[in-house]
């Protein structure tokens, strides 16, 4: 049995979106972007916790640089993933207007 070789998130990302049709992908991206744009946008303070040395909200500081750097990534996955769905589409389209063409040459002209 042979194993998968081991892919990166933004692979799987982009593998999964060019096989949805084009337009579906390029709309993910964007509703993609404007939701972690939404969370990014939220100010961020530091709010001390009583008796610790830690902020009440550390997770949310925490995963902050994670959350700005997937703003851009997941949506590029998606956009990349799009147009490899676009140039499939468009190759099997020319392919399956070729192949109508010459089984029948008199429809051609």
């Amino acid at each position: 049995m042979a194993r998968r070789s081991r892919a990166s998130l933004f692979e799987d990302l982009a593998t999964f979106a060019a096989r949805l049709p084009a337009w579906f992908s390029f709309t993910l991206a964007v509703v993609v972007y404007l939701v972690l744009d939404h969370f990014n946008a939220q100010p961020m303070t530091m709010e001390p916790q009583p008796g610790s040395v830690l902020p009440s909200n550390f997770a949310a500081a925490f995963y902050r640089p994670v959350l700005i750097a997937l703003q851009y990534i997941v949506p590029l996955a998606f956009a990349l993933g799009g147009a490899v769905s676009m140039i499939k589409s468009l190759s099997g389209l020319s392919l399956r207007k070729q192949y109508l063409y010459s089984r029948h040459p008199n429809r051609g002209t």
